[in-house]
């Protein structure tokens, strides 16, 4: 499930959660059925709540995630171009006055809006 319908997402995140989605339904879409040791197709019962009773469909083969590593690959490498031309997110951030985070690190406290993060 990419995207229940039982939380809410802000547009980005639902945005990368459908387009996650697709790029599993596009990978998946085209496995093989299941296939036993005697050469007969698996099959498994399905309830259609709509008609009330049961459909038999094919089993298909496991999914693999093997495309996820590439896909990590690609992200990364993107990005780390993005960072060496410049582009991408700052490096320090300046706190805003009414944000109250009262945490100190080494030594550092946060909670000063003058003070900028280091991300």
């Amino acid at each position: 499930m990419y995207a229940s319908k039982r939380n809410a997402f802000v547009p980005p995140v639902y945005a990368a959660r459908t387009l996650l989605a697709a790029l599993d339904y596009n990978e998946h879409c085209s496995r093989p059925y299941y296939v036993k040791a005697d050469g007969k197709y698996s099959y498994h019962k399905m309830f259609n709540k709509k008609s009330g009773g049961f459909c038999l469909y094919i089993k298909k083969v496991k999914k693999s995630y093997e495309y996820i590593k590439d896909l990590q690959c690609a992200i990364l490498r993107c990005k780390l171009d993005q960072l060496a031309a410049g582009k991408g997110m700052p490096r320090k951030r300046t706190m805003r006055p009414d944000d109250s985070c009262p945490c100190t690190i080494n030594g550092t406290n946060f909670g000063d809006s003058t003070q900028q993060r280091s991300w």
